[in-house]
């Protein structure tokens, strides 16, 4: 993808970005690289992860050690990294604003941000501090005011009910949503792909299906043949990949 005008290559071993034109405007040097975000772009040189401008100047110097993934974009001013193997968030100068203490960092998104502990899912604020505990089996970034969370706390599943573990939660850590769905996407202009055990379809923050269609992907959803028989309606899948990961 395309951003801030620029995105990277790879050259043999090596990244670089080129523009619109297909023009190479910063020459394959970096080890790996992201895409660009409020001006600046993660690169690594060796194992360590920096930030550089549009026009390929260093802006925060490789430092940071991300070992199970990757220096994050800069989303509200902030970057999610790693160092001695807990995950933080930088500003634009490299300085860290909420300390590394997290198992996993994602990034910002209205004002909140998610993070991992002890294999659970919870957000922080611009400061760091706790803003929803860390409860959940799973969650997604806030979009529209909601996020997407998982309250399943079992790997397997037992009984039909035991899917319904997705729900959406205020800033406040307050289901709006109760939880209910197999699976969801993140609110986008209103809307949000969910899963059921019968359909997938589109709601509004109501709740409430603009759409729906009979199509459930069991073979993802149902590893212990829970549902009836008649509810194994299938997908292409390519389709299914999507559909079981929440994505539209």
């Amino acid at each position: 993808r395309f951003s801030d005008g620029l995105t990277y290559f790879k050259a043999g071993d090596l990244y670089g970005f080129i523009n619109k034109g297909g023009e190479e405007v910063i020459a394959p040097f970096f080890d790996d690289a992201r895409g660009f975000s409020d001006g600046l772009a993660a690169v690594k040189l060796g194992d360590k992860w920096g930030y550089i401008s549009t026009a390929g100047t260093p802006v925060i110097l490789p430092q940071f050690i991300c070992e199970r993934g990757m220096a994050g974009p800069f989303r509200e001013g902030l970057a999610r990294v790693s160092r001695d193997g807990k995950w933080g968030h930088i500003n634009r100068v490299g300085e860290f604003e909420v300390a590394p203490r997290f198992d996993m960092a994602l990034e910002f998104a209205e004002g909140l941000a998610e993070i991992e502990l002890h294999k659970l899912r919870g957000f922080v604020d611009r400061t760091g501090e706790p803003v929803i505990d860390a409860s959940f089996a799973h969650a997604g970034r806030f979009s529209e005011g909601v996020a997407r969370v998982d309250i399943r706390t079992r790997e397997n599943y037992d009984s039909v009910d035991s899917f319904r573990s997705v729900g959406f939660i205020d800033p406040k850590g307050r289901f709006v949503l109760r939880p209910f769905y197999f699976s969801a996407g993140t609110f986008q202009t209103g809307h949000c792909l969910v899963v059921t055990e019968k359909e997938i379809g589109y709601i509004n923050h109501s709740g409430e299906f603009i759409w729906k269609g009979p199509w459930v992907e069991i073979g993802q959803l149902d590893p212990h043949h829970l549902l009836p028989a008649e509810l194994a309606w299938t997908v292409p899948a390519a389709s299914a990949n999507s559909i079981v990961e929440g994505e539209s």
